[in-house]
């Protein structure tokens, strides 16, 4: 009797810790999504200045990069 309910625990937490990292994927595609349309509308706002929106569209970028490295980078 103990075996199953070990048993049924352990396949719980497999199922927990595989939604956990699909929400983990599905926030980075989200957030990806996100940057996207934030620096294009920033990028048609500041049309009249390119240079300006360039940089904002690249500081976007890479904080996104920062994020995203921040989240998936292995804890040793």
């Amino acid at each position: 009797m103990a075996t199953k309910s070990i048993s049924s625990a352990t396949t719980e937490l497999i199922a927990i810790i595989r939604l956990y990292n699909m929400a983990i994927l599905l926030q980075l595609m989200v957030m990806a999504a996100v940057v996207v349309a934030f620096s294009t509308g920033l990028y048609v706002t500041l049309a009249h200045s390119v240079g300006l929106a360039v940089t904002v569209c690249v500081i976007g970028a890479i904080s996104f990069y920062m994020v995203c490295y921040m989240i998936l980078l292995p804890e040793n």
